[in-house]
């Protein structure tokens, strides 16, 4: 197959299709999924430099491509219609652009989904304090705040504001009213909008 006219929004869809956890994409090798935790090469040529920066600019705003730039990496959410939303994590290579594209799913799993502890819906009843989650990539971090702020959501008439670097799920108001803010999209830090 051509890379030649290939556009990003295509290999997200072959992500998502083949129920890929990541899209990756490297200088050097044809773009690669991760499914079950395994790398598996799409059946595309290896990409050379202007194949990977024009694929991946393809879905960056010019704000984001000036802070890639500037930089040298960039985070952010994003979606596309029909498709739904992904996590970026763009960064330079070896003077290269390069990324990695999670595929969010647009289910936010319930704490029970999820089997978490009792004791996490309690700290959801809360009215004040600090809940901190912490943990390696992929431990779960995010889908357990999301879990959280659904629960609260669900259960609470209040209103929840998110500082996010990036934002992954998007929530709808339900009994809360939900305020989700992108640092560097909606603020300039996480200082300034506490």
């Amino acid at each position: 197959m051509q890379i030649e006219g290939l556009d990003l929004r295509d290999l997200l869809k072959a992500a998502r299709e083949l129920e890929a956890s990541d899209l990756h994409i490297v200088v050097g090798l044809p773009p690669m999924i991760r499914k079950h935790g395994k790398l598996v090469p799409l059946k595309f040529p290896s990409l050379n430099n202007a194949h990977s920066k024009s694929l991946i600019y393809s879905i960056l705003t010019q704000a984001q491509r000036e802070n890639l730039e500037k930089d040298l990496e960039l985070d952010c959410g994003f979606s596309v219609p029909e498709l739904g939303r992904y996590r970026a994590n763009v960064y330079f290579a070896q003077g290269r652009v390069e990324g990695s594209f999670r595929v969010v799913s647009s289910e936010i799993k319930t704490i029970r989904e999820l089997m978490l502890p009792r004791i996490i819906e309690r700290l959801c009843e809360f009215r004040v304090g600090l809940i901190i989650i912490t943990g390696s990539a992929g431990s779960g971090k995010t889908t357990t705040l999301n879990a959280m702020m659904n629960f609260i959501n669900e259960t609470k008439n209040c209103r929840i504001i998110s500082i996010e670097d990036p934002v992954e799920y998007l929530h709808q108001h339900k009994k809360s009213i939900i305020i989700q803010r992108e640092v560097y999209g909606d603020t300039l830090n996480f200082k300034n909008a506490l």
